[in-house]
């Protein structure tokens, strides 16, 4: 494939242009000003209507390649009337959501059973919209997990730490809940206590692997 540019005339003007070729076909036909006068014109055939245009966007969830195939024009033309008229565009997310690229929920390909983990700080969340501490849907499972072992809601102002710092890991025993003022004074204690803990460990692991070496 190969690009190179010459000085053309537009069919539509007859006047000079730069035209991109590629394997002997011109990417464009007309120049840019017959292009914008183009797109002036078409945008007089779609109506002027606020509402009803945001009607079909909005509401009727047409996309805008479906509104230019109602008015024979391009989806830029509508587009650029959309703007025109202060009428929100949806974000590339929301048009794949409409398009059905990306699907929530169960039908949602990497959908694992409503439960996912923040790659960020490491807290595993589970899908459940009708919590009163749900954001977007989404519950911290370590919330759960307490407010179920302890069957009652986390009271306000109360944290839940795990205790061996490893925030994915959701084990009852490895959760504290504590008023906020007692979760920061009390929690490098526990830390200090629990490095102790880790090195006699792995002091003791070290021994057994000596013994058995040795027999």
């Amino acid at each position: 494939m190969t690009h190179r540019y010459k000085i053309d005339s537009c069919p539509q003007c007859g006047k000079p242009r730069n035209a991109e070729i590629i394997n002997g076909t011109p990417l464009k036909r007309i120049c840019a000003a017959c292009a914008n006068r183009n797109r002036r014109t078409s945008r007089n055939l779609i109506p002027d209507d606020r509402s009803f245009l945001e009607d079909l966007y909005w509401n009727q969830k047409l996309s805008i390649n479906r509104i230019a195939d109602i008015y024979h024009v391009g989806s830029s033309t509508v587009y650029a009337k959309l703007r025109e008229l202060g009428i929100k565009i949806r974000s590339r997310r929301e048009a794949q959501l409409l398009r059905g690229e990306l699907n929530s929920g169960v039908n949602n390909p990497n959908y694992k059973n409503g439960r996912t983990q923040n790659g960020k700080d490491g807290y595993v969340f589970i899908l459940n919209p009708n919590h009163p501490r749900s954001h977007q849907g989404y519950v911290r499972e370590h919330l759960l997990v307490w407010e179920e072992a302890n069957d009652r809601p986390l009271p306000e102002g109360w944290i839940i730490h795990h205790i061996n710092g490893i925030k994915n890991d959701n084990r009852r025993e490895n959760l504290l809940a504590l008023p906020s003022k007692r979760h920061y004074r009390l929690i490098p204690e526990l830390q200090k206590v629990i490095r102790i803990l880790e090195s006699k460990l792995s002091i003791a692991e070290t021994a057994d692997k000596t013994t058995t070496m040795a027999d």
